[in-house]
């Protein structure tokens, strides 16, 4: 018997659905997945013993972007003193673009959600594409559940809060 899961995923006998976070999708068996990246959409899906890890990152703007800023904002104001009324406007143009990248840099920050397959990196999905930290956090535990049954060991530990990476108890994990 076989199920369309949001017609993209068909379900295999006896699998069934533990639990669904935006596109990301975990069955007792398989983990799935359905995301808008910046090129493009892109579809996978892991059986979930092989999957290592489940991680979540934070993304830093390139440090060129800050460096490039930085030297046009530098440039600006030499052509400013140098040529006064007549370089103002590409000054101030130079000043302005710098300004814009230094404030990008400080402002542009994205977490992903990094799941790893056979210790290599597989998808990285960003968390605003998913929902709320501890949406996430309930995946991410119910995930680990599902892995320890198919690999009959002990239950990991729960995952409480999310941005410190406390956890209830002193279990190992992966």
């Amino acid at each position: 018997m076989s199920d369309k899961l949001a017609g993209a995923l068909t379900l295999l006998d006896g699998e069934e659905i533990v639990s669904q976070l935006g596109r990301l999708h975990l069955t007792n068996v398989r983990l799935a997945y359905n995301v808008t990246l910046q090129k493009g959409t892109e579809t996978g899906v892991a059986m979930i013993r092989d999957v290592d890890s489940a991680v979540i990152r934070k993304i830093k703007s390139s440090l060129a972007l800050i460096v490039v800023g930085v030297i046009l904002i530098i440039l600006g104001f030499m052509i400013l003193g140098e040529f006064g009324r007549f370089g103002a406007g590409y000054g101030f143009l130079l000043i302005l673009i710098g300004a814009i990248m230094v404030t990008v840099y400080f402002l542009l920050k994205e977490r992903t959600l990094q799941f790893t397959l056979k210790g290599k990196e597989w998808v990285n999905i960003p968390t605003r594409q998913l929902g709320s930290d501890e949406m996430i956090a309930d995946f991410i535990d119910k995930f680990f559940e599902t892995k320890s049954k198919l690999d009959n060991i002990a239950k990991p530990a729960k995952l409480k809060n999310l941005s410190s990476l406390e956890y209830s108890d002193k279990a190992d994990l992966w």
